[in-house]
């Protein structure tokens, strides 16, 4: 499979995985206003739809970028330093999203959380279609 496409679907399916875990966030936080059912719908479409861009542009530069940082350095244990790499670019991210005027702890955690949690998404995911391709193969 070439790797855009492996990229591409990476992408894919982050941005569906990513807006179940924001309707679920959004669920635990608003529990008592509305129904569960209707937050966690409207949390998996916003999460979903809004998602799926950045995947698309930032995800799959990061991976073009971490796949070319892991060649130069070739570390000896791949997966800490995917994931170390991923982490940080997931810091970036959250830095990049901040709302302007943003001073409150919480909401900066908040916004480096999805930041990390987003691109951690894609790291698995990434792994996962890895692995499925290769058994594919053999």
């Amino acid at each position: 499979m070439k790797l855009f496409l492996k990229l591409f679907a990476t992408a894919f399916l982050s941005a569906l995985l990513f807006g179940v875990c924001f309707g679920i966030l959004i669920v635990i936080e608003n529990y008592y206003e509305i129904s569960a059912f209707d937050n966690l719908v409207g949390g998996f479409t916003m999460g979903s739809l809004f998602s799926f861009p950045f995947y698309i542009t930032v995800g799959i530069l990061f991976s073009y970028l971490n796949i070319w940082i892991t060649n130069k350095v070739n570390p000896q244990k791949t997966y800490v330093f995917g994931l170390l790499m991923y982490s940080l670019f997931g810091l970036i991210v959250g830095v990049v999203l901040f709302p302007p005027g943003t001073f409150y702890i919480l909401d900066i955690l908040y916004f480096l959380g999805l930041g990390v949690l987003a691109t951690n998404i894609f790291y698995h995911v990434l792994l996962l279609i890895n692995v499925l391709t290769r058994r594919k193969n053999l």
